[in-house]
């Protein structure tokens, strides 16, 4: 406090507060200036980073160990990114391996990592991914069969699906890793690219012309839209996540899929 009180050091921290004040920050610290312009609650916390913030805690050869000696914290480092499922995975089960090994009897070890999260959240993904790809599929098909109401509707409705398989292939074949996500986006992109096919559909159900002018009469909106669509996704492709670039190709491709086999 001695040290904190001498005039050249009160000119100091009042000038520093000075000049935070007229920073963005200022608006936020103001309150924290007035009530303490010389800064005294930083010697509190400065104190505060030496306690122990583990009760009962104790450290014998670099190791956290309980009070009581029963308990034993054992960090770990690794090169796996939390964020690779399938490293996570291979990691994971190394460690649950050397565990199952090592850990003599009458012991228990609990494995807490961010990898097990990673895990846990990619099998929920592909658990999602299959449920809202079968119901996107069924729920179209059954909205092709009542609206209409022709076994030509199964024509129609082989379109977005043969599409869906189109993409998902074609993004097998050029990317080393297919992210999950994105083929999750399959049950958006049956919903898009059904409506090339259905606009042709009734189009030519009305019958009056040669379909093949039918075709080329409605070719120019169906053109149009598509072409809106891929400019926008086609922005994606800047994208410096590599999740987006992915989902940006997979759209792309099947839209200009849909659009050959509609018309």
């Amino acid at each position: 406090l001695e040290a904190a009180t001498a005039p050249e050091k009160v000119r100091e921290r009042l000038r520093e507060g000075y000049e935070q004040l007229l920073a963005p920050e200022g608006w936020a610290l103001k309150g924290k200036l007035q009530g303490d312009p010389l800064a005294f609650s930083d010697l509190v916390l400065e104190r505060l980073r030496f306690l122990n913030l583990v009760p009962n805690m104790r450290l014998v050869q670099n190791h956290f160990v309980s009070a009581d000696g029963s308990s034993a914290l054992i960090t770990v480092d690794t090169t796996v990114p939390m964020t690779d499922s399938a490293a996570s995975r291979e990691l994971m089960d190394r460690v649950d391996a050397a565990v199952k090994k090592t850990v003599p009897a009458g012991f228990s070890a609990t494995v807490l990592s961010g990898h097990r999260y990673t895990l846990a959240n990619a099998d929920a993904v592909k658990r999602d991914l299959y449920l809202v790809l079968t119901l996107s599929v069924v729920a179209i098909f059954a909205i092709y069969l009542v609206f209409l109401r022709s076994m030509s509707a199964l024509f129609v409705f082989l379109v977005p699906s043969t599409v869906l398989a189109i993409a998902s292939g074609a993004m097998a074949l050029w990317a080393p890793r297919v992210f999950a996500v994105t083929l999750g986006f399959g049950g958006v992109l049956l919903g898009m690219v059904d409506e090339y096919a259905t606009m042709i559909y009734f189009a030519c159900r009305k019958g009056g012309k040669d379909p093949a002018l039918i075709t080329a009469e409605v070719s120019r909106p169906v053109l149009s839209g598509a072409l809106a669509t891929l400019l926008s996704f086609g922005v994606m492709l800047l994208s410096v996540l590599p999740g987006q670039r992915q989902l940006a190709v997979y759209s792309m491709t099947g839209i200009v899929a849909a659009l050959l086999f509609s018309l």
